[in-house]
């Protein structure tokens, strides 16, 4: 896919809207070019074949099933044989698209894709008339609808900045001309914004795109969309940048990324692109409010995420990431957000996610509760039994239920690779330490301090006992006997085999810390606070030991 695609569609694009619609303000103040190019994320397209294309496109040794055999160029290749440049060649290929794939897929939107294959298989025309003039005709304002926006989509996440249009003349002048025709040009505006964007004018790009996302028409929505991404990624590059001129304790340190980004974060909220509302609650720390205010604006901003935007179809999205950013202080509020669209979400992805994240969020920062949590995987899987989630809830239930803090460490009865089984059971009246590893040649870290307490006390009072998902069985308990190690060790040979996944153990090393009852006392402690919980536990703290 490479160069000579990415040239040709910012040659296309670039050339798609008729005059330049920049003002003398800037709307965003611009960054350089390549960083900003370089860290832009796709725009989604809207018709499952362009998704399918981009996937494809970023991964060429996956080829997505879901792409019409049109749109690949072997097939191309053996249904119209014959020279690109042959005007009957594209009007074959127009009637067979438009009879098979008309109603998922506008023609405008099957050209652009079939034209980036092309390309791709050094078979683009040279002129350009022949494929555009035919395949780019537009068709009646109530067919070409948002789906038209496909093309646009799709190369705005191949473009990056390495056009060459001077190559391309005669396409971006035909594109041009066809463009000017559709209805209000909107297609024309929106796929110059992108370009722009792509190619390093910021400003330029994000003009266009908030001019679209403000105006009425079916583009608008999609234009919001494309904004967002927009700004939110050179926030993010210009993060990396504001961080490293900090640290450098630069004098000349520029204004924060989030306070330059703000006001347009505000202005698109205000037209209805939702996600922006969640992007300035997580960030909202870097306007230096007090706490008063701080605590004010959180709150209305997740107030108007559940009472306008909770049946929104990226709410799975805002569920994902609340997992990882919720603290104490946010606790409440976000359980409180992710309730409200669970309740009011169509979306079984909303729904499933809401349940899972609120589930996570108890566990995580509340972890006296996970009856509460497991009580929420469990409804879960009773509410949607055929989603992801809920097929690997189960092992995260069993781990709620019996491996918390507090709780009697439960038998593992099945045997490892090696037809072994251990009996923890048998190890009662001992302290033991259950250490999930994958690394047995490891000498220092998590390993190296049991290491060391096994060597303080005798084996009956206190025990480590091993769990290796290493998947060379062989070389990791060769590795384990040339450590001089002791410890009794179940060779599971995979991180998916039959103890890790049924304990919901998903890192490693992971340790539980047992007392002699058989109770589990702490877990994945280590270092210092590893060391004292066993002493504590054997009664050897303050005693030389």
């Amino acid at each position: 896919m490479g160069t000579r695609l990415v040239a040709v569609l910012a040659a296309l694009l670039v050339a798609g809207g008729a005059g330049s619609a920049r003002s003398s303000a800037q709307v965003f103040v611009a960054a350089p070019s390549a960083r900003l190019a370089s860290t832009a994320p796709a725009v989604a397209p809207t018709v499952a074949p362009a998704r399918a294309l981009a996937r494809t496109a970023a991964h060429q040794d996956e080829p997505d099933a879901s792409i019409p055999p049109e749109f690949r160029v072997a097939p191309w290749t053996a249904h119209y044989p014959g020279s690109p440049d042959d005007p009957a060649v594209w009007r074959a290929a127009r009637e067979r698209l438009a009879q098979k794939d008309r109603a998922a897929l506008p023609v405008q939107a099957a050209a652009g894709f079939v034209l980036t294959f092309l390309d791709a298989s050094d078979r683009a025309p040279t002129d350009a008339s022949s494929a555009l003039a035919v395949l780019l005709t537009p068709t009646p304002p109530e067919v070409w609808g948002v789906d038209l926006v496909g093309p646009a989509a799709v190369a705005r996440g191949l473009v990056r900045a390495q056009a060459r249009p001077e190559a391309y003349g005669t396409w971006a002048d035909a594109l041009a001309s066809t463009t000017s025709r559709l209805p209000s040009g909107a297609l024309a505006r929106f796929a110059r914004g992108l370009a722009l964007e792509s190619t390093g004018d910021l400003d330029g790009g994000l003009e266009l795109l908030l001019s679209e996302a403000q105006a009425e028409g079916p583009v608008a929505p999609i234009a919001r969309g494309a904004a967002f991404e927009l700004v939110r990624a050179a926030v993010a590059s210009r993060m990396r940048l504001w961080l490293g001129a900090w640290s450098a304790r630069d004098d000349a340190l520029p204004e924060h990324p989030v306070r330059q980004a703000w006001p347009v974060m505000e202005r698109l909220l205000a037209l209805g692109e939702g996600r922006a509302a969640w992007w300035a609650w997580v960030r909202i720390d870097a306007l230096d409010l007090t706490a008063e205010e701080l605590e004010e604006r959180r709150a209305a901003l997740l107030a108007r995420l559940a009472d306008e935007f909770a049946d929104a179809p990226w709410m799975d999205q805002v569920a994902r990431s609340a997992i990882s950013v919720a603290t104490e202080a946010t606790r409440s509020d976000l359980l409180a957000l992710l309730e409200r669209v669970g309740e009011r979400a169509t979306s079984d992805e909303v729904r499933a996610w809401s349940l899972f994240a609120r589930s996570e969020i108890v566990a995580e920062v509340e972890p006296a509760e996970p009856k509460v949590a497991a009580d929420l995987l469990e409804r879960l899987i009773a509410d949607h039994p055929g989603h992801e989630l809920a097929a690997s809830a189960r092992p995260r239930i069993f781990a709620l239920r019996n491996l918390c803090v507090g709780s009697q460490l439960p038998q593992f009865d099945r045997p490892d690779s090696l037809g072994r089984t251990l009996d923890l059971e048998s190890r009662r009246g001992r302290v033991v330490a259950l250490v999930f590893f994958e690394d047995a040649s490891e000498q220092g870290g998590a390993l190296g301090v049991l290491d060391q307490l096994s060597l303080l006390f005798p084996r009956d009072r206190f025990e480590v006992v091993g769990v290796s998902v290493d998947s060379d069985v062989r070389a990791a308990r060769e590795a384990h006997a040339a450590s001089g190690r002791e410890w009794d060790v179940s060779w599971q040979g995979a991180r998916n085999s039959a103890w890790p996944v049924s304990w919901d153990i998903k890192s490693f090393p992971s340790l539980f810390v047992i007392d002699a009852a058989g109770t589990i006392r702490a877990r994945d402690v280590f270092g210092a606070e590893l060391t004292s919980t066993v002493l504590d536990l054997l009664g050897q703290r303050g005693t030389g030991r």
